[in-house]
């Protein structure tokens, strides 16, 4: 998937503002900050048995999704992610021109059951509640955990394009409701008490802001970090193939966003990543660093989210983004440059490179507010 290529080193695609909700903070501060501290939140699934009579444990977003399903319990957290991230983009700044804004969401992919489909409805009321009645142009993409980076992708496009002068991006996913539950339990990847192999659930919402680097300095708004590129592969063989499985594509997508760049391995101080307990994840990330790593002398440090909140599914590449945004602003990792990489079920391999703009530092100099 080619950006790069339609953006000019004058029209760099920067983040103005970050918002998330998870089960181990309710903001883009409290979640990573938990995250770098290894704090978990994981409990017993009390109203779910598999048919072998085992039990479950997932993560909760416990205080806002309480007593809510579908549609509902997706929109107690995506309203609260999303207005952090346009407050932390508008406070004391020209407001963003939502008219010519676009919102691109990721969302739970067709092949998951759920108990009802995110419709018009729904995002008509997230609009209305979130004050962005003026965006008209909507997208929701239904990929899995690299829908994220198909959003980023769309984003920016549409601004590198001047289709839009504002995007939000947001993703938004659980886990924990029966539908999914029963549906990965017949799949045999939930962790149960006589499964270990499998993966906790969870649910979170997550969402960016991004504009053009010249249109946020005009806003006089600080630049959270610039998206430098992006690479996105669908891997012949999925987890639901009978094939062997030989992990090219999660390399090559990795690959191609350093190469757009044109930045070494070496240089990337962290990485941010999809690794959920599954022994398929496992296996595809140690085939990947034998081909990105092979002349490496060292590994960047490793984040996998999952093991605070447990796998986020749709939501992963956004909420990894904000988490990786709020390490290079807090100088969580030792250098600016971070890594995030998703493996959707169906194949879509996902990775974007972030790293802080050299115009936030000027932009801080001058007293203006720094995330």
């Amino acid at each position: 998937m080619e950006i790069n290529s339609q953006l000019t080193q004058k029209e760099k695609v920067v983040v103005t503002g970050i918002g998330m909700v998870t089960s181990v903070g309710h903001d883009s501060i409290m979640a990573p900050a938990s995250i770098r501290a290894g704090i978990s939140s994981f409990r017993e699934i009390t109203d779910f048995v598999t048919n072998t009579g085992a039990r479950a444990v997932g993560s909760f977003v416990d205080g806002v999704t309480d007593e809510r399903s579908g549609s509902d319990r997706l929109l107690s957290m995506a309203i609260p992610a999303a207005q952090e991230a346009l407050y932390m983009a508008e406070e004391f700044y020209e407001d963003l021109d939502l008219a010519a804004g676009c919102l691109f969401l990721s969302m739970c992919p067709p092949e998951r059951p759920t108990y009802e489909d995110f419709d018009k409805e729904d995002v008509r009321d997230f609009l209305e509640l979130t004050q962005t009645k003026g965006i008209e142009s909507i997208e929701i993409i239904k990929e899995g955990n690299s829908g994220g980076i198909m959003a980023l992708s769309k984003a920016m496009i549409h601004l590198s394009q001047k289709k839009a002068k504002v995007c939000i991006v947001g993703g938004i996913d659980s886990l924990v409701e029966y539908p999914s539950l029963a549906w990965l339990e017949e799949k045999g990847r939930l962790r149960t008490d006589d499964r270990p192999r499998g993966f906790i659930p969870g649910e979170a919402a997550a969402f960016m802001v991004l504009e053009l680097e010249s249109t946020a300095i005009k806003r006089g708004v600080p630049l959270l970090c610039e998206i430098c590129s992006l690479g996105y592969v669908v891997e012949d063989v999925n987890i639901f193939s009978d094939k062997p499985f030989i992990g090219v594509g999660l390399a090559e997508s990795i690959n191609n966003s350093l190469t757009r760049k044109q930045m070494e391995i070496e240089k990337i101080n962290g990485i941010i990543c999809d690794l959920n307990g599954e022994y398929y994840r496992f296996k595809e990330w140690g085939l990947t660093q034998t081909r990105i790593f092979k002349n490496s002398s060292s590994l960047p440090e490793l984040w996998h989210p999952a093991e605070c909140f447990g796998d986020v599914g749709s939501a992963s590449a956004i909420v990894h983004s904000v988490i990786a945004i709020a390490g290079i602003n807090r100088e969580y990792f030792n250098g600016p440059n971070l890594l995030i990489w998703t493996s959707s079920d169906t194949g879509g391999r996902g990775s974007v490179l972030l790293t802080a703009s050299n115009k936030a530092k000027d932009l801080g100099k001058n007293g203006t507010r720094i995330y």
